[in-house]
């Protein structure tokens, strides 16, 4: 692990910062590098298929953050409480069954599949296991970075809003961001 990491702050910011961290930093000195628009509600790590987490007290180095869940290419997307979590795993989720490459089933199929299960959500029908599950076989056999880390936003996003999950089950978007399905 070479030590000092460049990240890229970016998110509900005024503006976008670059940022150098220290060996022993923890990624939450990036939110001193900008002016955050809002409170703070959560962060996606590591690109638009990072991991999404509420605790940013994780160490800067790539070994940690893939401890943590989190992605490790250098973005760091702060989000605030007019965000919610369902509605941002379902962007990504749809971003990546439209920019997967087409090439392994997991990732071709795979990705289809899991921002069908988010849209769901929506009707009532919340199916952690089936979601989960369906990760994890994606992770293991897909052949492109896409199809491997698409679940990793919907899964850490579970892991930190389980219930906001279960509120859109029940009808209802604690945040108040979204008017109408995915």
């Amino acid at each position: 692990d070479p030590g000092t990491r460049v990240l890229t702050v970016t998110g509900d910011v005024t503006a976008p910062a670059t940022v150098e961290l220290g060996p022993d930093a923890s990624i939450a000195a990036v939110r001193e590098a900008v002016d955050e628009t809002g409170a703070f509600k959560m962060a996606c790590v590591g690109g638009v298929l990072g991991g999404i987490t509420r605790d940013l007290d994780v160490a800067a180095s790539g070994r940690a953050r893939d401890a943590a869940g989190l992605g490790t290419d250098a973005v760091v997307e702060l989000l605030n409480q007019r965000r919610c979590p369902l509605a941002d795993a379902g962007e990504r989720a749809r971003f990546a069954a439209t920019a997967n490459s087409g090439r392994c089933v997991p990732g071709r199929e795979g990705t289809k599949q899991l921002a069908e299960l988010l849209r769901d959500v929506y009707d009532g029908d919340f199916e952690t296991d089936k979601i989960r599950e369906l990760g994890r076989v994606m992770a293991r056999s897909s052949n492109c970075r896409t199809g491997a880390h698409a679940p990793r936003p919907v899964t850490t996003a579970i892991d930190a809003f389980e219930p906001e999950f279960r509120a859109h089950a029940n009808g209802r978007c604690p945040s108040g961001a979204c008017t109408e399905e995915l």
